[in-house]
């Protein structure tokens, strides 16, 4: 695997330290505006060289154009170097693409991207992966997108899931956390989901991996013990967890109080069923049970 252990990933299962992300945390030179000379290397390199120099690893970088890119290139490849996937040839090139389309719209809009909205990461990202493939100069692989979400998600704590259309959330939570611990935790809530009939009519298991993914990346904590009551508050109030997803919160969110986590949910009044009038009241309770 290719990645750094988060500190917290150790510690117990009722451990409520926050979650971590390891050297993401340190100081960096956050400053918005990119410079002259910041932007005049990028031009230098050009795509392709970003690409280029980038896609065998995380070189030592010995060019006067990389060394005047040091500080956006540093943050850009421990970010890199976080993600969980597979020591693939396919995997690092799609990490090193996405950081070169990082770099590169750094220069085009002349800021940083610390400097950047949630909008921002949202058009570089595409409201669609066609869109995103069309908007590339070079012809690139549809792995990248991915990438450059996670990316978003660790330098910019781009949330704005909502913004990039249909794609598969498991998938950047594996990538953002670890494969393991995400499919513990959704293995762990859909235990009791299957048992109340939360099940794919297919036969597999239920259909939520995506919401349980996405409300984990937005929690910024692949543990199901840090899904708190506050925690499902946040979420029902995330743009990104609207229409559909907010009734799939109320399944998760049963699940998680069943295993001590969070208080259970409350289902709003418009959602109760009526009464029933006219029979016999024990008729009526039977049914109603």
């Amino acid at each position: 695997m290719n990645a750094v252990v988060p500190a917290a990933q150790a510690g117990s299962h009722n451990d409520r330290t926050p979650w971590s992300f390891g050297g993401l945390t340190r100081g960096w030179d956050r400053r918005a505006e990119v410079t002259d000379d910041e932007t005049a290397a990028v031009l230098t390199l050009g795509v392709s060289g970003l690409r280029r120099y980038r896609a065998v690893g995380i070189p030592r970088r010995t060019a006067t154009s990389w060394k005047a890119l040091a500080r956006l290139v540093e943050p850009v490849d421990a970010a890199r170097a976080a993600l969980h996937h597979a020591d693939e040839p396919r995997f690092r090139r799609a990490g090193a693409h996405a950081a070169a389309i990082i770099l590169q719209h750094c220069a085009d809009s002349g800021r940083s991207y610390w400097g950047w909205t949630g909008w921002d990461w949202a058009r570089l990202c595409g409201c669609s992966a066609e869109e995103f493939l069309a908007a590339r100069t070079l012809p690139t692989e549809r792995t990248v997108r991915p990438f450059l979400v996670a990316l978003g998600y660790l330098l910019g704590g781009f949330t704005g899931f909502q913004h990039l259309g249909n794609f598969n959330r498991l998938h950047l939570a594996r990538l953002v956390f670890g494969e393991a611990i995400v499919e513990e935790s959704i293995d762990q809530a859909a235990d009791n989901l299957d048992q109340w009939g939360y099940r794919s009519p297919a036969g597999g298991r239920h259909r939520l991996r995506g919401l349980f993914s996405q409300a984990l990346l937005i929690n910024r904590s692949p543990r199901l013990q840090d899904l708190t009551t506050e925690a499902f508050t946040a979420l029902r109030a995330h743009p990104a967890n609207s229409g559909r997803y907010s009734e799939m919160l109320y399944a998760l969110q049963r699940a998680v109080a069943a295993l001590g986590y969070c208080d259970p949910p409350v289902r709003s009044g418009y959602n109760h069923a009526p009464g029933i009038d006219s029979t016999d009241p024990a008729w009526a309770a039977w049914v109603e049970r």
